[in-house]
């Protein structure tokens, strides 16, 4: 798959909340999560790792992804949007999130996140 088949594949799981599918079929195994703070995983573990704590930590109303975006042939863009509450805090927010993605050999080998805080 082309990055832009990847992109669409990527946000049609999502909206369907198939989001272990995601992992399983489009992500390589050394793959690169860098987050907008800096905070990074790599691999499969720190991946799993990351989704963990997201799940400890935030309670999801609803999610949305929009694109793809594609930037060349081996990069894409998706917008996000969110609606969350913080349970730590109990604080619920909505919010946006850019995420970049590289493809390589038709798996995602990187994705980057931007947002605000």
């Amino acid at each position: 798959m082309n990055a832009q088949e990847v992109g669409s594949k990527l946000v049609g799981l999502f909206n369907e909340g198939k989001f272990d599918e995601i992992y399983e079929s489009l992500y390589s195994p050394e793959i690169v999560s860098i987050e907008a703070d800096g905070m990074e995983a790599k691999g499969f573990d720190g991946l799993q790792g990351k989704n963990q704590w997201w799940e400890e930590n935030f309670e999801s109303h609803s999610l949305k992804a929009e694109g793809p975006f594609p930037h060349g042939e081996s990069m894409f863009g998706v917008i996000y949007d969110m609606d969350t509450t913080h349970k730590p805090s109990g604080q619920r927010s909505q919010g946006r999130e850019l995420g970049i993605y590289s493809v390589k050999d038709g798996k995602i080998c990187e994705e980057r996140f931007c947002y605000t805080k």
